[in-house]
């Protein structure tokens, strides 16, 4: 588990209203401190805003604008950005752990995942 000063707070960015709000009380149950956006823009525009957001949580497939290229110019922006992917497609969970060296949660993932998958995104971060 990786150790850090503070609570990691998390971006979760999901473009399913049911999803979001489920995952994202999950995540307030973990004990996290979670930011929420429904789409890429959104997320940009709130890791421009707050600084202290240590973990990127994106879903893959979203309109507009991707997971990828989110993490892409998120990662830009907060180089120390710690991300994570989440999806319901096969050939994008393979896709990401090929291109990308990257955990990606399959959906529907299990509670029990999400805080081994935190800490993971956390430590490659590091």
């Amino acid at each position: 588990m990786v150790e850090l000063a503070h609570t990691p707070k998390i971006l979760f960015v999901e473009d399913d209203t049911v999803v979001r709000d489920v995952v994202g009380e999950l995540l307030v149950l973990l004990g996290y401190e979670v930011v929420i956006a429904s789409s890429g823009e959104e997320a940009l525009d709130c890791l421009s805003r707050d600084r202290s957001i240590n973990v990127l949580f994106t879903d893959i497939r979203m309109p507009g604008m991707d997971g990828f290229t989110l993490a892409d110019f998120a990662t830009i922006l907060r180089p120390d950005l710690a991300v994570l992917f989440a999806t319901g497609f096969a050939e994008e969970l393979a896709g990401a752990h090929r291109m990308l060296g990257t955990k990606v949660l399959q959906k529907p993932y299990r509670q029990t995942q999400l805080r081994p998958a935190i800490d993971e995104a956390l430590a490659r971060a590091a």
